[in-house]
């Protein structure tokens, strides 16, 4: 099935790289973790669009309304800036 191919696929990236190749049960604890951070992560950025989509719909002209924003869930770091 689709764990063997992406077991497969891991560990020859696993021996390109030099790092420790892991099983088929190994691989598949570490996709199951990737599953929700993509989840959060996709919820975090449309929470932010959405604010941003506001502020247009109201017709603000002003740039300096606008937020740029950085996320990253790691280490947690949430950056706004204009």
């Amino acid at each position: 099935g689709h764990m063997d191919f992406i077991t497969c696929a891991s560990n020859l990236r696993a021996s390109n790289y030099g790092i420790p190749s892991a099983d088929r049960y190994r691989s598949k604890q570490i996709a199951g973790r990737i599953v929700p951070a993509i989840a959060t992560t996709t919820a975090a950025v449309v929470g932010l669009i959405g604010m941003e989509m506001v502020k247009l719909a109201r017709g603000e002209t002003e740039r300096e309304a606008y937020r740029n924003a950085f996320i990253n869930l790691a280490l947690p770091l949430f950056a706004v800036s204009e």
